[in-house]
């Protein structure tokens, strides 16, 4: 018997090899062909399965733990070199190739599609087994050349099988695009309703556009500067306190916090005067390789395999593409998950300098040309690859950046509950200010939602790790090198806004925290490399990070009049309108030109006096340690579900409050008493009650509202069916999240609790059956709105309705963002502020779903739902089975904290039911807090009824 033998790999002869390395060899299987030392193998005769060997079979029989895992291919033709991998693939392919309604069938589509991809993912498991092969110096060099050549053949299959997923890929969404086509012709038109009516533009922005084309933009920013200039000089030389040393300090601080605003103001204007538009680059010929990283560290598994559910779903050559998690919190959970999608998993031992070297760490084991970077929640549309990548034909690209859009309500819109009314705080960043800097090839990069030229940041070692803000201070570094950023200001993803206030001030404390350092160890004023142009326009996102401290003078200097006596501006009323309102509104203006609907300066200064403590702190502790570098992750995926006044992250609001409003007691004591001037003391109280008022509403963001759904509801416009038993009601959905929909049907009827509903997206469908828990004739529109609940969703069916939600190219075209002018704006931010102390009960707002209150009428009570309460209306729910008389009736609510409310009503109408309950409308007659006598009479009705069941009870 011959000891040594070679093998044939991917049409290679590699060798010779004893038994016991042939055994140790990864790709080395029973039906590879193997050929003894002794001949020369030119012969086919020569060349046998390993398995017709002794020797060899019995070193396998005897290895079998080792040699005989799923997924290890044997080589069963020497004249082809077709694995046993690739005989699989080319008999799926034939399969599919000789069905004649394959291409016409979406469920043989979809079966063969589930194969191929289940195919893949054993392949790419085979692949990554065998790419430790050349990190292990001790092995021979011939097993590592069989582990190569062993890759090599993999990664041609998986071309091949890629090829016909893709292909498989674009025969489905072409039938999609044809069945959401007839939907739609079906459904018709979507009906008009109040809310979707054309919305008139504000005359305040309609007076400043005319103004700006009238003028030009460039004209009105030197109007502003002029009058700005004209106040600050006047304020330098004319109303500083010189009557005494902490009076005349304290003038100056006022003085020099106003320069800085006007020094920022003035900046943000000149950056963003011309945005550059960026129009689509399409990718053509050959398809480049991309590695996608996922970074992740401690964030719950719901997050990450939404993620990639859609990375799944890219449209891009499948062999082209690799995803890599790189996991900095290694958990067991997140690998099993990664490994299930195909994907790859990736740890390193320590997790030194966060995110960067997280990110560092995965360039050192990949190889792709392109690096597509997302944070864990942040989810891609489908063709996000194919709108970024054309840029890079352009050899000087290094990065393109888009949009971070949040499909979630921020802190300040849940908590204030303005979501209707206020956009997130970011969107001023990523919709003005970036658009801003792509003229000027300074376009920062935001750390996630990019693609990277490898080639770019291996010229620049990788990410930066010298400050905590890694993403802007890589950018400017490839920048300074000759490299360009590209800015595409189109939403390709979609990702979580902190959920909370605490989560808010985190992000924003290591963010300051990176400005900060960024600042004192590589300023962009003297970064060799950079123009004028972008050092100027760095220079105005870092000096962004110090205006915490400008805003906390704002809001303490009152306080120097008020309880010290110390007027900070010397001067009279008259006087100071005469320089101050000028200044004031002109570059109020002309900010409100240039924001429109991402931001009213107004809420500037809320968003500023929420965080401007924690910041300043945060600046303070930087400034004496800029070479400290701590990474505090944003926390995701938190649930809150009751409220919770976070009051320790606004105790110095709390206490600046109570000073404001003794201060004011205090200066009015002392006015009246005739101690004090009226120019002295108005200034003081109006500026006094301005900062109350902002004080009070950045309160009221720490109260943490309860989320009343477990998944965040999505607007999306979409065909449905909704099947009921042998009948089917053509629908239309308004908003979707992964537990339920809501949807519109132009039929007023009774639905049972069950049924099934049918969703058409575009790419997607998903078929599932639902609870019906909701339905409502809104007789206005003649539309009855429909709420459904996902009822026992599959694993299968969560990846369509992710897919449904997230993949979609036209996903985030349509965003919402209200248009509020500055008075609409001013009486939010009052309203908001009414809200520092929780209110327990409100007549006017709608009532929260499941409220219980009697219907009573002669004697009689009827226990119902109550759905909705206002002014003038109430919807209420009770079982099948019964209508109450014609006339007046009684609505008794009784309310958690004691407290209760009599409303004489009338019956409406009739507006559907769904689940053994019917819905009807009450309008309101005579809306009223009851009196003693009547409310004694209500009482002892319930008193002597039984409250056990719901219905009526004599």
């Amino acid at each position: 018997m011959v000891d040594q033998y070679f093998i044939w790999i991917n049409n290679s002869v590699l060798g010779p090899f004893s038994v016991n390395e042939l055994v140790d060899i990864n790709s080395f299987g029973p039906k590879t062909l193997v050929c003894p030392e002794s001949y020369s193998g030119t012969i086919s005769g020569h060349w046998r399965p390993a398995e017709q060997n002794n020797g060899i079979f019995e070193a396998l029989e005897k290895n079998s733990d080792s040699n005989q895992t799923e997924g290890l291919p044997g080589i069963v033709s020497r004249d082809e070199g077709i694995s046993d991998f690739g005989k699989e693939v080319r008999e799926l392919e034939g399969s599919f190739e000789r069905s004649n309604k394959a291409k016409s069938s979406l469920k043989i589509i979809k079966r063969n599609r589930s194969l191929a991809e289940s195919l893949l993912i054993r392949l790419r498991r085979y692949e990554n087994n065998l790419q430790s092969v050349p990190g292990q110096p001790e092995r021979p060099l011939r097993l590592i050349q069989a582990a190569a050549a062993a890759r090599m053949d993999a990664w041609i299959q998986i071309e091949a099988l890629g090829q016909f997923i893709d292909h498989l890929r674009n025969l489905e969404s072409e039938i999609h695009a044809r069945k959401k086509a007839q939907a739609e012709k079906r459904i018709g038109p979507r009906p008009t309703t109040d809310t979707q009516a054309a919305t008139v533009e504000p005359t305040q922005y309609t007076f400043l556009g005319r103004l700006a084309a009238l003028t030009g933009k460039w004209a009105l920013i030197a109007i502003s500067a002029f009058f700005s200039l004209r106040y600050l000089l006047w304020r330098s030389f004319y109303t500083l306190n010189y009557a005494g040393n902490l009076p005349l300090l304290i003038s100056i601080l006022l003085l020099a916090a106003e320069i800085f605003g006007f020094v920022s103001v003035l900046l943000f204007f000149i950056q963003t005067l011309a945005p550059e538009i960026v129009k689509p680059v399409p990718l053509e010929g050959d398809f480049p390789n991309v590695d996608v990283f996922i970074t992740i560290y401690n964030e719950p598994l719901e997050i990450l395999e939404q993620t990639l559910i859609a990375c799944k779903a890219l449209d891009y050559p499948t062999a082209k593409l690799r995803v890599y998690v790189l996991d900095d919190a290694p958990r067991e959970e997140v690998e099993k998950l990664v490994t299930n999608f195909g994907f790859n998993h990736l740890r390193r031992e320590n997790r030194k300098h966060a995110k960067a070297g997280n990110l560092n760490a995965g360039l050192e084991r990949t190889n792709g040309e392109f690096i597509m970077l997302l944070d864990v929640d942040h989810i891609p549309v489908r063709n996000y690859l194919l709108e970024t990548l054309g840029f890079f034909k352009n050899p000087q690209v290094a990065f393109v950046q888009t949009p971070h859009h949040f499909y979630n309500p921020d802190c300040y819109q849940k908590n204030l509950s303005m979501e209707r009314h206020l956009v997130n705080e970011q969107d001023l960043f990523f919709q003005i200010i970036e658009p801003g800097k792509n003229g000027a090839n300074a376009v920062i990069f935001a750390g996630s939602s990019a693609v990277f030229r490898r080639k770019a940041l291996e010229e620049v070692g990788g990410f930066k790790t010298d400050c905590a803000i890694e993403d802007m201070h890589t950018g400017m570094e490839l920048q300074a090198r000759g490299w360009r950023g590209i800015y595409y200001n189109r939403i390709l993803s979609a990702a979580l806004s902190p959920e909370n206030f605490s989560g808010y001030l985190t992000q924003r404390k290591r963010w300051t925290k990176g400005g900060v350092q960024l600042f004192f160890l590589d300023n962009p004023l003297w970064k060799k490399g950079l123009s004028f142009q972008q050092r100027l326009y760095y220079f105005s996102s870092l000096i962004y990070f110090f205006s915490s401290w400008s805003r906390l003078i704002y809001l303490l200097t009152p306080l120097s009049f008020l309880l010290l006596s110390y007027n900070p501006i010397v001067t009279s009323i008259p006087m100071l309108l005469w320089y101050f309102i000028p200044n004031y509104l002109a570059s109020h203006l002309v900010f409100s030109l240039f924001t429109r609907e991402y931001r009213n300066p107004f809420w500037s200064d809320v968003y500023e006096s929420a965080s401007c403590f924690s910041l300043s702190w945060t600046v303070f502790e930087t400034l004496f340690r800029p070479d400290f570098l701590i990474f505090n992750v944003t926390p995701k995926g938190l649930k809150t579900d009751k409220e919770n006044f976070k009051w320790r992250l606004v105790l110095p609001h709390i206490i600046l409050s109570v000073l404001f409003i003794l201060g004011i007691i205090r200066a009015t004591e002392h006015f009246l008493s005739g101690h004090t001037r009226f120019n002295a003391f108005g200034l003081a109280c109006v500026w006094a009650l301005f900062n109350l008022i902002l004080l009070l509403s950045s309160i009221a963001v720490a109260n943490e509202r309860r989320h009343n759904r477990r998944a965040i509801r999505i607007k999306r416009s979409l065909p449905a069916t909704l099947y009921i038993g042998n009948k089917e009601f053509i629908a239309r959905t308004t908003d979707i999240s992964l537990n339920g929909a809501l949807i519109e049907i132009k039929e007023r009827t009774d639905f049972p609790r069950y049924g099934l509903i049918h969703i058409i997206g575009n790419g997607d469908t998903f078929l599932a059956e639902c609870e019906i828990r909701r339905n409502r004739w809104e007789d206005k529109i003649k539309i009855a709105r429909v709420g459904v609940f996902f009822h026992k969703i599959s694993d299968v069916q969560f990846h369509q309705l992710t897919r449904l939600l997230f993949s979609s190219p036209d996903s985030w075209t349509k965003v919402e963002r209200p248009l509020r002018d500055s008075a609409r704006s001013f009486k939010d931010i009052m309203t908001a502020s009414m809200q520092a102390v929780p209110k327990k009960l409100v007549h006017s707002m709608s009532r929260a779903n499941e409220q219980i209150a009697f219907l009573i009428f002669k004697g009689t009570r009827l226990r119902v739902h109550l759905d909705e309460l206002n002014d003038n209306q109430a919807i209420v729910r009770w079982p099948h089975g019964f209508t109450p008389p014609e006339g007046h009736l009684l609505l008794w609510i009784p309310f958690k904290n004691g407290k209760e409310r009599l409303f004489s009503v009338r019956l409406e109408q009739f507006l559907g039911g769904a689940g053994g309950e019917w819905s009807f409308s009450l309008s309101l007659t005579q809306p009223k807090d009851p009196p003693t006598a009547l409310t004694t009479v209500v009482k002892n009705i319930l008193q002597n009824t039984s409250k056990e069941n719901i219905g009526v009870k004599q």
